[in-house]
């Protein structure tokens, strides 16, 4: 396996098309914000069909301000209690300012869950998780407050900006990276929207950093990944780094056939993050997990003899042939360059099923190198027929 590559944070492009949304005036408090956004329009050109309606990223952008200031003056007021009670005092807060739990309510911006709670590792921060309601979903919020002289003040904040989507929302989880030096954390937080009208989905992990800007935090890691209901997926924290877990009925999935195999291992090494071995822990289930990298990370598991041109070709031409695509393993010997059986290699046989077309046999080489670190792709090429 090749070394790794330093990986950077993604910047999402601008969309030059789309014209800016005038901002209302701010609301006064949370409640007036509330009134506001349950006066939007839910018909379907606001709901999942188009982007939100006008209006709609501004308040909640404002109620999500108001909250924050609520959590931040119930942690000082309940300094030195459980998070419970600060969760208590902030609730009964937003009761006084006319703001109830309403997850039957799927109007925009309504209080579906207020949680705060206190990292075990670190106990000089608390978390708090605010769920709104959206028409099509749930939009989920975490902000991380520290602990200080002047009590508790908010650290990093990680919001959706639905001004960049549909009217969808998301849900989320997270975790601290365990291990950090000079008492300095990182926090991971993997958000999936919720959708309207389809059942794919865009699951992003992010590995956050503190910035100078708490509303602004530093991206040491992103990824995105498409998956389809009713395949989930679960965060792991490891004592290195997160695991992503990929779960769910393979039957929606059929070019990919082994979804609870799969799992995105990544070390959290100083302010850097990279994927680590095993790719996946089968020779079927690693071919596609290695089709489904990017190339800047799927050239890593090529073996060391293979120039990165031709693997970059096989890699391709293999994710052009997608979803038509079945895989046949066999992980008896193969014979290797020079014809000679091989001890440690595995044969995944590819069937390029393309409509009107004679299926087309290619073989995909994934072999174990001798040390037994993670398998590597050695050879792609059309089966020899005996």
């Amino acid at each position: 396996m090749r070394p790794p590559p330093a990986e950077r944070p993604e910047a999402p492009a601008p969309d030059p098309e789309r014209a800016p949304v005038a901002a209302p005036p701010p609301p006064r408090d949370a409640a007036a914000a509330l009134h506001a956004l349950a006066a939007l329009e839910t018909s379907a050109d606001g709901i999942g069909l188009s982007a939100p309606p006008a209006g709609a990223p501004a308040l909640l952008g404002a109620l999500k301000a108001e909250l924050r200031g609520v959590v931040e003056r119930a942690l000082d007021d309940a300094e030195g209690a459980p998070p419970a009670a600060a969760r208590d005092r902030a609730m009964a807060e937003l009761e006084r300012l006319g703001v109830r739990p309403a997850p039957e309510e799927r109007l925009w911006g309504s209080l579906i869950d207020l949680r705060i709670e206190r990292p075990a590792a670190h106990p000089e921060l608390r978390v708090a998780l605010v769920t709104l309601a959206v028409p099509c979903g749930e939009d989920s919020s975490l902000y991380v407050f520290e602990r200080g002289p002047a009590g508790f003040r908010l650290a990093l904040a990680h919001e959706s900006d639905v001004s960049e989507r549909t009217s969808e929302g998301n849900r989320l989880s997270y975790g601290f990276v365990p291990g950090r030096p000079d008492g300095r954390w990182a926090l991971v937080v993997s958000s999936a929207e919720s959708s309207c009208v389809s059942l794919w989905r865009t699951l992003t992990t992010r590995v956050l950093l503190r910035g100078t800007d708490p509303l602004r935090p530093r991206a040491a890691f992103t990824a995105s990944r498409r998956f389809h209901l009713p395949a989930g997926h679960a965060l792991d924290m490891t004592a290195s780094g997160f695991t992503l877990r990929w779960t769910g009925d393979p039957s929606f999935l059929p070019w990919y056939p082994r979804w609870d195999s799969f799992a995105a291992h990544h070390v959290v090494d100083g302010d850097g993050v990279r994927r680590a071995p095993p790719l996946a822990a089968d020779a079927e289930s690693f071919l596609y997990a290695w089709l489904a990298l990017e190339w800047a990370e799927a050239e890593r598991w090529l073996c060391p003899a293979v120039p990165p041109s031709e693997g970059e070709r096989w890699h391709r031409e293999l994710r052009a042939a997608l979803p038509g695509l079945g895989a046949s393993p066999d992980i008896d010997a193969c014979a290797g360059p020079d014809g000679k059986a091989r001890a440690r290699c595995e044969e995944v046989e590819l069937v390029l099923a393309r409509p009107g077309l004679t299926p087309a046999r290619a073989i995909t080489r994934v072999v174990l190198p001798e040390q037994g670190a993670d398998r590597c792709v050695e050879d792609v090429g059309p089966r020899v027929q005996p």
